[in-house]
């Protein structure tokens, strides 16, 4: 399916979800939410690294520690907090909607 303008569905939604990401640096913290029975809330700061080669694990990563300047808060996007790719139209996402996984 083709939107009029000659953008796919697709490209479509993946532009409208980069402009999303934008305009969120200037949005405001979301609320603590309190968790359901039985799960645990991952809200918070943590220490984080990107692992582009898929070598962590290998090399022991979870038994060093990491910079201090490695932290993010939860929730929140990687990349309005100084890490990940930009988004943009050719970005791969992982999630789907069940009927774009036919």
């Amino acid at each position: 399916m083709s939107i009029t303008n000659g953008l796919s569905r697709r490209k479509f939604i993946a532009l409208t979800g980069a402009a999303a990401a934008h305009a969120t640096l200037h949005a405001v913290p979301t609320s603590h939410v309190q968790p359901r029975a039985g799960a645990m809330s991952l809200a918070g700061e943590w220490h984080c690294t990107l692992d582009r080669a898929d070598t962590g694990v290998a090399e022991a990563w979870f038994s060093r520690g990491f910079p201090a300047t490695s932290m993010i808060s939860l929730p929140g996007i990687l990349q309005t907090q100084g890490y990940g790719d930009d988004i943009t139209a050719e970005t791969a996402f992982v999630a789907a909607l069940p009927r774009d996984m036919a």
